[in-house]
């Protein structure tokens, strides 16, 4: 268990050694005489939060801001706002100053009473005050230890208090290093520090789990030190202070001395960034050469275009960048070897972290968080504590009971007009008449002004096959134990405090899906198809001349066959369609579709008048 380095006592600091006669207060210690120097008290890094009150002044420093005009600063609601979980576990440190020389020159001093410590206390300032360079001088530090019995209100062991674990210093160095050295992405920074753990820290012993943050750092924490480390080798995070602007003629300013120093050098491509002025400037001195733009770019579109809702992979646009970038020249073998060894490990992890962050057990969430969405998704909790704070305009006589867990609330924006809220049964689920709720079914603003107004009808009152849903729920799996509330003082209301890791193996969450029925001849028509493409293959494999006319005899008797058997109008074959088919067809609004321009996208002036005068109507008259 790690503790805070948070100082409880003052050290009592040594005095100059010009004054350490005056000060020193001589207690034989095995038989050898020490000064106890200072001592600290350390804390363990989910004990008691004790800058309570510099918070209170900084949250009050915000709000007040936040009133001032044309202050526009981001405002956040933390649901989880503290680690301290009020344990009293402690270690003590001493800091113990020894003479281990004087011990040979006094050695009658090493009966432990009063009166030698008088002697020996008076014999040895007397040494340091004739020349106190002959006396040699030990720092030793004395700890004592707590038990892991002391702990409370956290797991000492498993996977919450790995992920809780700071980060050691020599793998943080690594990753800087690895930065200075040019590292930026966080495929590659994981690689090299999987190799650091198992190969330099752990050489030969048995590495650590994959969970400990301890040595495998989250994405977070290594995007947080990039973010530094980078910080700290520019001036600003503004490029344009960092570098100076260039325009074109400097540009060719320096191509010019590139092409003086080197007259035979006629390059055939330039990479560049996507600047106009580096563009402009390689097109005037190099009229022979192509610009070609580089990757950054080329990736920056592939960002943007994966950023477009229309597209459909806005939500997992990270995975699908990274996975684009990395592998797309990756056989088969080689793409399911990174899934199992990589992807699907690292998803996993994730997913254990993402429940084990979220939990009680692992930070203390916020005392105005309501209880019924302590331990859920921080999705589901940072989506209803953001309508029950838009429900507090409502009043009481704004919602109206209409029994059997149904309401009528009052719309904000036409008054006149009124929401249906349900709370469902067993069999159906919550609805509201709000389009809120129709896009993330979850309680909408007006099921909040419920929960504040009719206290009887809350979170526990929605249908129970809603709200048990395990979408809105924590893995327990992931936690060995259920996670446990708490009351305002911090402490759980769960006595036995130990924690029991689970282990938990990856399984699919489902079983396998039926097979998917074909009619027969569907299937038929396939295994045909797939005869043919394997004749086709192999066609180009043949060397023999006599086979092959014969084959070519037979695929001509095949297909003549086949034309027999082929339905037509004695000119094409016929497209077969199902009848279910025809009926939508036929309801299928026509559509005219509009002619294109022939100018559209083509560019200077005759195009430019082209799409103003071409085809124009003129009216005769």
């Amino acid at each position: 268990m790690y503790f805070c380095h948070k100082c409880f006592n003052t050290d009592v600091q040594p005095s100059p050694e010009k004054k350490i006669y005056w000060q020193l207060k001589c207690v034989p210690y095995d038989g050898v005489p020490f000064q106890l120097v200072g001592t600290k008290i350390y804390g363990c890094h989910q004990g008691k939060d004790r800058c309570t009150r510099q918070k209170e002044k900084y949250h009050a420093q915000k709000e007040k801001e936040a009133l001032e005009d044309h202050v526009f600063n981001a405002r956040r609601h933390l649901v989880q706002n503290t680690k301290k979980m009020d344990c009293p576990a402690q270690i003590t440190v001493s800091q113990v100053m020894t003479f281990p020389g004087f011990k040979e020159q006094h050695k009658h001093s090493t009966k432990n009473s009063k009166a030698k410590r008088r002697e020996l206390s008076a014999a040895l300032k007397a040494v340091v005050a004739a020349d106190h360079s002959t006396v040699e001088v030990v720092m030793e530090y004395q700890t004592c230890f707590t038990p892991e019995s002391d702990h409370q209100n956290h797991p000492t062991v498993g996977e919450v208090a790995e992920l809780r674990e700071p980060m050691d210093s020599r793998v943080e160095q690594q990753i800087v290093k690895l930065t200075l050295a040019g590292a930026r992405k966080l495929s590659e920074i994981r690689r090299h520090l999987f190799n650091f753990v198992n190969d330099e820290l752990f050489r030969g012993e048995q590495p650590p789990p994959r969970t400990r943050r301890r040595f495998y750092p989250t994405d977070k924490d290594i995007r947080n030190i990039l973010s530094r480390t980078k910080e700290g080798i520019c001036e600003s995070k503004n490029d344009q202070v960092n570098l100076q602007s260039e325009t074109t003629a400097d540009v060719k300013e320096a191509l010019q001395v590139f092409k003086e120093w080197n007259p035979d050098w006629s390059p055939s491509h330039f990479m560049v960034d996507f600047s106009e002025v580096e563009i402009g400037a390689l097109e005037e001195e190099f009229q022979g050469s192509k610009v070609l733009l580089c990757d950054f770019h080329r990736e920056k579109a592939w960002v943007e275009w994966c950023r477009k809702k229309d597209h459909g992979v806005s939500n997992a646009q990270d995975s699908l960048l990274e996975m684009g970038a990395r592998y797309k020249n990756c056989s088969l073998s080689e793409m399911l070897t990174v899934l199992v060894t990589d992807f699907l490990p690292r998803t996993y992890r994730m997913y254990i972290e993402l429940n084990v962050k979220y939990s009680s057990v692992y930070r203390r969430y916020n005392e105005n968080m309501p209880k019924f969405l302590k331990d859920r998704p921080r999705s589901v909790a940072d989506h209803v504590m953001s309508r029950l704070t838009e429900a507090q305009c409502y009043e009481a006589n704004d919602v109206v009971a209409k029994g059997n867990g149904m309401f009528h609330v009052k719309s904000q924006s036409h008054p006149c007009t009124q929401h249906n809220i349900n709370f469902g049964e067993s069999i159906i689920i919550p609805s509201c008449t709000y389009k809120d709720w129709a896009k993330h079914k979850l309680p909408c603003k007006h099921f909040c002004a419920v929960f504040n107004h009719v206290h009887e009808w809350g979170w526990e009152k929605l249908a129970s096959n809603y709200r048990d849903n395990p979408l809105f729920s924590l893995d327990n799996a992931c936690l060995g134990q259920t996670s446990c509330e708490r009351d305002g003082s911090g402490r759980s209301d769960i006595t036995d405090h130990t924690y029991t890791p689970v282990s938990v193996e990856m399984q699919s969450p489902c079983n396998a899906l039926p097979e998917r029925k074909r009619p027969r001849k569907v299937k038929q028509r396939r295994e045909c198809a797939s005869l043919l493409r394997e004749i086709t293959d192999l066609t180009y494999h043949l060397q023999d001349e006599d086979y092959l006319k014969t084959l070519t005899d037979q695929l001509t008797e095949i297909l003549e066959d086949v034309k027999l058997h082929t339905p037509n109008d004695q000119s094409l074959p016929l497209t077969f369609t199902p009848k279910k088919r025809k009926k939508e067809m036929a309801n299928l609004p026509v559509k005219t579709v509009p002619q294109k321009h022939p100018f559209t996208k083509r560019v200077g002036c005759f195009a430019e008048a082209m799409r103003l005068y071409f085809r124009v109507s003129m009216n005769l008259k």
